[in-house]
């Protein structure tokens, strides 16, 4: 498996993983007025480059199929979103995502000033996309993209 930190020219394939994954997720619990809404591939690729140029938050891409993004919050750190194409699923590629992103998170808490006399806060790994209600995937998604279903 191949994990490497993305640049901005790897955010088209990051809003492509987005937004199939997006709609693959989803299929069975959202109508599809509410998908093209929520899930248009210009407007994820849009937002990723966005969010990219911001600096805040870190990208992760796993082959051609999978992506992850986190950011260091006030607490530690927050993985806010990981996709990963159907066809990668069960390869072990969002193991493999998540095992480097905490590599990234451990050394940047380190880095941070946290000591081993203060030990850093656990990483957050939430499920984003799963309220049914709200596609609020971080402070900095939210104020991009918010979308009611």
């Amino acid at each position: 498996m191949v994990v490497k930190n993305a640049k901005f020219e790897d955010m088209a394939q990051a809003g492509r993983i987005m937004s199939v994954s997006f709609r693959t997720a989803f299929a069975d619990f959202v109508s599809q007025e509410t998908m093209d809404a929520c899930a248009q591939e210009e407007n994820c690729i849009a937002l990723l480059e966005g969010i990219f140029k911001e600096g805040k938050v870190h990208f992760l891409m796993g082959e051609n199929s999978g992506m992850l993004a986190w950011q260091q919050t006030e607490d530690g750190a927050e993985i806010i979103a990981i996709h990963t194409l159907s066809e990668s699923r069960g390869t072990g590629l969002g193991h493999a995502m998540l095992t480097a992103a905490l590599s990234q998170i451990g050394t940047s808490l380190f880095s941070s000033g946290h000591s081993s006399k203060t030990p850093a806060p656990a990483a957050s790994t939430k499920n984003t996309a799963s309220s049914g209600t709200e596609m609020n995937a971080s402070a900095s998604l939210t104020a991009h993209w918010k979308c009611d279903m």
